[in-house]
């Protein structure tokens, strides 16, 4: 089991999140081989640098089909789904040097490239646009690229 803020999903669930066009991570892992174990690591640093971001992870050796599906081929694979679409896919190293040895900031990058989590420039400019109630900030930053789910959040919390 892995900590809270990186939860595991079964297939049923994960396919649910995907019909209703969710946005999230989700790292397709075998729990015995070390290099899921490193990218375990990595994605719950991030999950805790990115609250807004959901982060979940899919047991391949229970859920085969699931994999079978998505036709996911290796383990470790991420997948970044926007909107219930995959944006984004790390097939095994792919994308992060190819070695063992990656850094959480190297994952965090390509990551930030499927826009799933939002940088710190775009967190700021989301604040800005949702606390002034500007909506055509809103919807350009929408148009640009912006997750509709996190920017509904931002804009219901109040300042």
């Amino acid at each position: 089991s892995k900590p809270p803020g990186y939860v595991e999903v079964s297939g049923r669930t994960l396919q649910e999140m995907i019909d209703r066009h969710a946005s999230f991570v989700c790292h397709f892992s075998n729990p015995w081989m070390p290099l899921c174990k490193s990218f375990d690591g990595h994605l719950l640093t991030l999950a805790s640098k990115f609250p807004d971001t959901r982060f979940v992870w899919c047991n391949m050796e229970t859920n085969k089909a699931t994999g079978q599906r998505l036709h996911i081929t290796k383990a470790p694979t991420v997948i970044s789904f926007r909107r219930g679409v995959a944006a984004g896919k790390i097939d095994s190293l792919s994308g992060l040097g190819g070695t063992c040895g990656f850094s959480t900031a190297a994952l965090e990058a390509v990551l930030t490239s499927h826009q799933i989590i939002a940088t710190e420039s775009s967190s700021a400019k989301l604040w800005q646009a949702a606390g002034a109630g500007n909506e055509p900030a809103c919807a350009q930053l929408l148009a640009d690229g912006a997750d509709v789910e996190w920017v509904g959040e931002i804009s219901r919390t109040p300042l």
